[in-house]
């Protein structure tokens, strides 16, 4: 049978009332200095222990649809990942493609964005060692960036003393 609670009522953090318009989903307008944005190399050694134990390498570049980054990780044996977004001018993301291994196993993402939408496909690693496929085709609201995006969107954030930034973050693995 049953059971009646009685009123049930929601509330945000700071402990007012959550009306029916405060469940839609919205990004966060950043308010970004895009002029920051440049084609750049940039590269770093992974220390373990002072030990050099791997290493990532990065690529922004400006093409004549908006911008490619691209990236490749290489940790000793276990993790050889390449991955590729690709975002127009205003930082909205247009596709994120990612390969390789973690482990014994492949890695794949294939997620393309357009109408508010991602869709695609993503391979990817589990705790208990299997694989797991995972069809992708969610709503993404604008603003939101693909979580490989986050390393190019960091230094175009107007930075200042006491600054604090909601990003709105998709993850397409």
């Amino acid at each position: 049978a049953a059971r009646g609670f009685g009123t049930v009522g929601f509330g945000s953090p700071d402990g007012n009332p959550v009306t029916a318009a405060g469940w839609t989903v919205q990004a966060p307008c950043l308010d970004l200095a895009l002029s920051k944005l440049k084609a750049a190399n940039d590269s770093f050694t992974i220390l373990v222990q002072g030990n050099p134990f791997g290493y990532q390498t990065s690529k922004l570049d400006k093409g004549t649809n908006g911008w490619t980054y691209a990236e490749h990780t290489s940790i000793a044996t276990f993790v050889q990942l390449n991955t590729v977004v690709t975002f127009s001018d205003a930082l909205v993301p247009m596709r994120a493609t990612q390969s390789g291994k973690q482990g014994p196993m492949d890695v794949k993402i294939d997620v393309t964005y357009a109408d508010g939408r991602a869709k695609g496909s993503s391979t990817a690693p589990q705790p208990n060692g299997t694989a797991k496929e995972v069809t992708v085709d969610a709503a993404v609201t604008p603003g939101t960036i693909d979580d490989n995006m986050l390393s190019v969107v960091m230094p175009t954030l107007k930075w200042k003393s006491g600054a604090s930034f909601k990003i709105a973050i998709f993850q397409s693995s």
